[in-house]
């Protein structure tokens, strides 16, 4: 059974206004100049609408007064939904389990687990920038854990360059918390997520269960898990 076309409309809508606030909450200038020129269009719900929430958000002088807008928008646009989306939430819970267990089908170890579905958790992680002691961590563990000895003084040039990073950690920490480990018989070990946590926190909050049902996995990570 799939979901009716008009709760799928509104789920994705609130997932692009997800995406494009975590966007302009960390974005440079040329960044947020780039969502506001996008938000309008995924925002409204008709097509005058588009040039009114335009000049309604260009009203506005300062970024926080902006962001309080589309922040309401997104508020609004997913309690739209949430009555559909609760009295859809088994098929929806069950669409999730379904593909994110598969992708767990053959993982040898948590690690291998882990990282087959922190794409799905990725979106939900903010994208915010590393801070130079963040990023000095990062360069640390990683020289410490290619050369074999502790790392404590060397600095990252560019803590921009750790961004992708701090976001992948951040994912794959996301996914411990509804990763199941279980054994056979045989004392084969597989995994699964859990489903009674993820229904609980999806009911909770439906920006998250849009996005754990609408994401796909990258197209380069498909081809490579054939």
């Amino acid at each position: 059974m799939t979901l009716d076309e008009k709760l799928t409309k509104g789920m994705k809508r609130v997932v692009g206004l997800h995406s494009l606030l975590d966007g302009y909450e960390h974005a440079d200038y040329d960044g947020k100049a780039a969502v506001l020129s996008r938000f309008p269009d995924r925002a409204a719900l008709s097509r005058d609408g588009i040039s009114e929430i335009d000049a309604e958000l260009h009203g506005y002088g300062n970024d926080v007064d902006k962001y309080k807008l589309m922040q309401g928008i997104l508020g609004s646009g997913q309690e739209r939904i949430r009555p559909d989306y609760e009295a859809n939430l088994d098929e929806i819970l069950a669409g999730v389990t379904e593909k994110l267990n598969k992708d767990l089908e053959g993982a040898e170890n948590p690690l291998d687990a882990v990282s087959r579905i922190a794409y799905a958790f990725s979106p939900l992680v903010g994208r915010k920038n590393p801070t130079q002691e963040e990023a000095n961590s990062l360069l640390r563990e990683e020289l410490s854990e290619e050369y074999g000895v502790t790392f404590r003084n060397v600095k990252a040039d560019n803590p921009l360059n750790y961004k992708g990073r701090l976001l992948s950690i951040g994912a794959r920490s996301l996914v411990l918390n509804y990763l199941k480990e279980e054994k056979d018989k045989d004392d084969k070990v597989s995994y699964t997520v859990d489903a009674d946590k993820l229904k609980k926190d999806i009911k909770e909050n439906p920006i998250m269960g849009s996005i754990l049902y609408l994401v796909e996995k990258p197209k380069k990570e498909s081809e490579e898990g054939k």
